[in-house]
């Protein structure tokens, strides 16, 4: 079955702020190794497309970033459709505009594997694995999300329960949404539970299908949206006026906790949503506590320095982010990352 990936590059990154801002959010941003997200994203996207062609859906103001990142990655061998949203709406818009173009362009019965382009993964031997078991089950009609094996108690993540088996996964008895520590170590002591990785699997065919049953009038306006738009090339901006009508709501809430055909696949691969500072200083841990050069600690432990270049000293502190850029300083608890976004809604209300 031909897969075609989707990358879907349209989040702020409220919470990896500053670094992560409306004008160079957090797909952007370099890891500890140097690589950005979105490079990650498509090293694993071409894995899977085996020279085939790629779906990119981001916000129109990203498209030269995305296509400067393209070039960095070397990515020549690949067709690269852009659809450019005109403003964000969350991912069920983006999705279905996606199923709906490749339902016109490519065919229904192709296989959509949507690629969030956040997130770590680095074991793509065992990735591509569960894409295989997923691409099984969407050729048998299934909306295919993955699900992650949990391996702590996790209270940041959304969680699915899973049912009967069903040819190579399972079927989904509900998703629940982030649950206190308590009832996550519950999830996990049972073992039927898996992380929501916010990665899905299913043709156009399908997932349209579904979309008219359940969510009619968001698939209407994303068929009006469709038809206003000029898809004359591989670079296809939405038009403005249809697109800003489509319902802001999430693919979770729109069509797969509402569908009667969503199963998953467990996945066993390393997975990491990165979507706090807690996250990247997880990644960058060394012996000096996780900072980067230009950074003196006397008396200091558990803390992670992200600078830009400037020197930055820390005495007698403990458990800190530190992240310095030349527009902003932040220095946060580490058991306050969560809540970086708050800033960002602040900063809002200040215009």
């Amino acid at each position: 079955m031909k897969i075609v990936p989707v990358i879907l590059s349209g989040g702020a990154g409220t919470r990896l702020w500053p670094e992560s801002r409306k004008s160079f959010p957090k797909p952007f941003m370099a890891m500890p190794d140097g690589e950005t997200l979105i490079e990650k994203t498509l090293a694993r996207a071409r894995a899977l497309a085996d020279g085939g062609p790629i779906i990119t859906v981001t916000n129109q103001h990203y498209h030269q970033l995305t296509h400067d990142a393209y070039e960095n990655a070397e990515a020549h061998s690949n067709r690269h459709i852009f659809l450019l949203e005109p403003e964000a709406r969350n991912t069920a818009p983006a999705i279905t505009m996606a199923a709906a173009w490749a339902s016109e362009a490519l065919g229904d019965d192709v296989c959509l594997v949507i690629l969030p382009s956040d997130h770590l993964i680095a074991d793509v031997a065992n990735f591509r694995a569960a894409t295989d078991k997923a691409t099984e089950l969407a050729a048998a009609g299934q909306l295919v999300t993955y699900g992650i094996k949990p391996s702590r108690p996790e209270t940041g993540y959304g969680y699915i329960k899973a049912a009967a088996p069903l040819l190579s996964g399972f079927a989904v008895d509900s998703f629940v949404e982030k649950p206190d520590l308590k009832t996550a170590e519950g999830y996990v002591a049972s073992g039927n539970y898996l992380w929501n990785s916010g990665m899905f699997c299913f043709t156009p065919g399908s997932f349209l299908k579904a979309a008219d049953e359940i969510a009619t009038e968001l698939l209407a306006g994303a068929r009006a949206c469709l038809a206003a738009t000029e898809c004359s090339d591989d670079t296809i901006t939405f038009d403005r006026d249809s697109f800003g009508e489509l319902q802001a709501i999430s693919v979770d809430y729109a069509i797969f906790e509402r569908a009667t055909n969503v199963s998953v696949v467990a996945g066993d691969f390393d997975w990491n949503d990165v979507g706090s500072w807690q996250a990247i200083s997880d990644l960058a841990a060394s012996d000096a506590g996780g900072s980067v050069q230009d950074t003196v600690l006397v008396d200091s432990e558990n803390v992670y320095v992200r600078n830009s270049g400037r020197l930055v000293a820390l005495v007698g502190v403990s458990n800190l982010i530190v992240v310095d850029t030349p527009e902003a300083l932040l220095i946060c608890d580490r058991s306050k990352t969560q809540q970086v976004k708050d800033v960002v809604e602040k900063l809002k209300e200040r215009q």
